[in-house]
């Protein structure tokens, strides 16, 4: 888990149990830290102060499709990433270098061709590096204020 690729960060996650429905699969977006308070919303246990994660209970009874817009990535001070539903944005700084690499997770779910240098796709990069920002101040990362 050395890096922010997808063959590192995605890590499937099966739940069982009752009212778990049986062979149901979904693609919405979640972090591990989203296990804790589906299991304490599940077994009818408060939800302590200061828990970061969020409940998986309406996409696992079909009531919500989505559970996170975009989700962070990082692997120490070297990548950072952000990646919605279709794209992921990866930013490395190694020895002050900096790299951008843009992959279209629906054309290239491999993530071996960037797009980040393509005219086309200058857009997408700008608005995923906003997000990138929004999420590394929100999740509070030490790294935010150098990038």
């Amino acid at each position: 888990k050395q890096n922010v690729y997808d063959s590192s960060v995605h890590v499937p996650l099966v739940m069982r149990g009752p009212g778990i429905p049986k062979g149901k699969r979904s693609e919405a977006m979640c972090y591990l830290l989203d296990v804790m308070p589906t299991v304490l919303e599940k077994a009818g246990i408060a939800r302590p102060e200061g828990l970061d994660g969020r409940s998986l209970i309406q996409v696992i009874a079909g009531g919500k499709a989505k559970h996170r817009e975009s989700l962070l990535f990082a692997y120490r001070a070297f990548q950072r990433a952000v990646q919605d539903e279709r794209w992921k944005l990866i930013e490395y700084d190694v020895a002050g270098r900096k790299t951008t690499q843009l992959f279209d997770l629906t054309d290239d779910p491999e993530e071996t061709r960037s797009l980040a240098g393509e005219p086309a796709h200058a857009a997408t990069v700008d608005r995923l590096r906003g997000e990138l920002a929004r999420l590394r101040k929100e999740w509070g990362d030490p790294l935010s204020k150098d990038r």
